[in-house]
C-alpha cells in the first residue's frame, strides 16, 4: 500500500502463476483494515464502507503458469532395473522414468 499523507490510497497485491479471475474481480462491501486506521486530516477514522466504487467487471486475473525448467533426472544405469522412477520437477511436474 502507498499513498500514505496523501488524496490517493494504493493497493497492491501480487498474483501468482496459475491465479485467473476471467470475468472481473469482486470487491467485499468494506475493506478490513487489519488493526490499522485510515484518517482524514481532522484525524477522524475513515468508516470500512466501499460507497461509490465503479464496476470492476473488466478488472480480469489470468496470470501465466510458472515455466517447467529442466529436470536432473539420475541416468539410466543409476537406479535398479525395473523399477519406475518418479521425480517432481521444478514447478511441481511430476516426471517418470522406467529403468
Amino acid at each position: 500500500m502507498s499513498g500514505s499523507g496523501s488524496a490517493s490510497l494504493v493497493f497492491r497485491m501480487p498474483v501468482i502463476a496459475g491465479q485467473q479471475d476471467l470475468n472481473g474481480v469482486a470487491l467485499g462491501a468494506t475493506i478490513a483494515f487489519n488493526g490499522g486506521t485510515i484518517r482524514d486530516l481532522a484525524a477522524n477514522n475513515a468508516l470500512p464502507a466501499l460507497n461509490g466504487v465503479p464496476s470492476t467487471a473488466t478488472v480480469l486475473v489470468a496470470a501465466p503458469v510458472a515455466p517447467v525448467g529442466p529436470a536432473a533426472v539420475p541416468g539410466l544405469g543409476t537406479l535398479a532395473t525395473g523399477l519406475l522412477a518418479l521425480f517432481i520437477a521444478a514447478g511441481g511436474t511430476l516426471v517418470s522414468r522406467r529403468t
